[in-house]
């Protein structure tokens, strides 16, 4: 909703008030140009965001994004340009090429993984998930 409203005053357009969480917004995307070009925005910034830190962190296995406001937005996401500023890092292209991406939508994911943990016996005192 951040980048929502700046995108109105920048543009000197007024904005919905209703659009107050980045959910509405993302909903709003088919009667909205201005909430379509906000989502966009916002996809192409966490796409950047994203391949800065594949890249800091060497990952190969995939970047998976969890929480916030993605899960709800996941459909507008994918059009967004999220996927080609991932990879638009000049030379490292390729490299990120090849990284998937994935956006986590089970809600409450870090619980699913502790009750495995524990079922499997994965668990003890002194060493926590093992």
């Amino acid at each position: 909703p951040l980048l929502y409203r700046s995108l109105a005053t920048a543009r000197g357009e007024p904005a919905d008030p209703a659009l107050d969480t980045g959910a509405e917004v993302g909903k709003a995307i088919g009667a909205s140009p201005l909430a379509a070009a906000a989502i966009d925005l916002f996809g192409g910034l966490l796409g950047g965001f994203a391949g800065n830190v594949a890249l800091v962190l060497g990952a190969q296995g995939g970047v998976w994004i969890a929480g916030g406001v993605a899960p709800a937005l996941f459909d507008a996401l994918q059009a967004s340009p999220f996927r080609e500023r991932f990879e638009g890092k000049g030379r490292f292209s390729r490299y990120l090429a090849g990284i998937g991406t994935a956006v986590v939508t089970r809600r409450d994911p870090a619980l699913d993984g502790l009750a495995f943990a524990l079922e499997s016996g994965g668990l003890d005192e002194d060493h926590g998930a093992g």
